[in-house]
C-alpha cells in the first residue's frame, strides 16, 4: 500500500471521513497525525425515511416479459458498471428483451 508520510502534516483544519473506521485506519497509518483535526461525519441519509418509502405502495405496471436492470451509483470500479455493460450486450446478443436504466 502506497502511503504519503507528509498526509499527517497537512495544512487543513479538518479531515473529514465517512465512517469511524475509515478514520481508525489512518490514525494507525499516520501515527503522528493531529487526531484533533479528525472528523467523523456518518451517513446523512435517514434511515426512517427510507425504510418508510420502501413500504410505500407504488402505482406501477412493469412488463413481466421482459428483463429490467436499474442501478444508482457513482462512477467508479467497485461499482462494477462494467459488467453491466457486459450482461447487456450479452442479452442483446441472445435476443432477450431487457431495459437499463443508470442514474449516475
Amino acid at each position: 500500500m502506497f502511503v504519503n508520510n507528509n498526509f499527517a502534516n497537512t495544512g487543513y483544519d479538518k479531515i473529514v471521513f465517512i465512517s469511524k473506521g475509515n478514520m481508525e485506519k489512518i490514525k494507525m497509518l499516520y501515527s503522528k497525525i493531529d487526531e484533533n483535526k479528525l472528523v467523523v461525519i456518518n451517513n446523512y441519509i435517514d434511515k426512517n425515511n427510507v425504510i418508510k418509502k420502501v413500504t410505500e405502495n407504488l402505482d406501477m405496471n412493469f412488463d413481466k416479459n421482459s428483463i429490467k436492470f436499474v442501478t444508482v451509483a457513482r462512477l467508479v470500479e467497485a461499482k462494477a458498471i462494467d459488467r453491466l455493460i457486459k450482461i447487456h450486450a450479452k442479452l442483446i446478443k441472445e435476443a432477450y428483451k431487457h431495459h437499463i436504466k443508470c442514474y449516475l
